[in-house]
């Protein structure tokens, strides 16, 4: 039910949540695919929002990437539930259109940062590393207060 896509890709992110991505588009499917395995990253492609929040709601995940294009739910919505899910992940909202206002929207919402489709590689690790940090940097935080 929920395809793993790089369990033998080497661990060496240092983050112990998982990343999940929503994306509507095949090729960018393949693009968070190849960079994940070539990063690291513990990554499960899912085929809902509503799989998504069950599985942010039960495991501890870290990342989810989301496409502002994917059609089941006003994304606003989704990123406001994804990141008030159990581990508080961080939302990457993938899309076509970046501007100051998408970003201060993502925001609002919960989210941490508005990822350009078409989805390069080089960007995904990029904003996947600092959202990757600033996660491990709030639980370290918070089970040490």
């Amino acid at each position: 039910m929920w395809p793993l896509v790089s369990h033998s890709a080497p661990k060496h992110t240092g983050h112990s949540g998982e990343v999940l991505a929503i994306i509507s588009s095949p090729k960018d499917r393949e693009t968070v695919s190849d960079c994940a395995l070539a990063i690291g990253w513990e990554l499960r492609l899912v085929e809902t929002i509503d799989q998504a929040l069950s599985r942010a709601g039960s495991q501890s995940v870290a990342l989810v990437i989301v496409d502002r294009d994917f059609s089941e739910h006003d994304w606003r919505t989704s990123v406001q539930s994804l990141a008030k899910a159990r581990s508080n992940p961080c939302v990457l909202l993938a899309s076509s259109v970046v501007d100051p206002y998408l970003f201060q929207e993502l925001v609002k919402q919960g989210g941490f940062d508005v990822l350009p489709k078409p989805i390069q590689s080089k960007e995904l690790a990029r904003l996947g590393r600092l959202a990757l940090a600033y996660w491990k940097s709030q639980h370290t935080s918070i089970a040490s207060g």
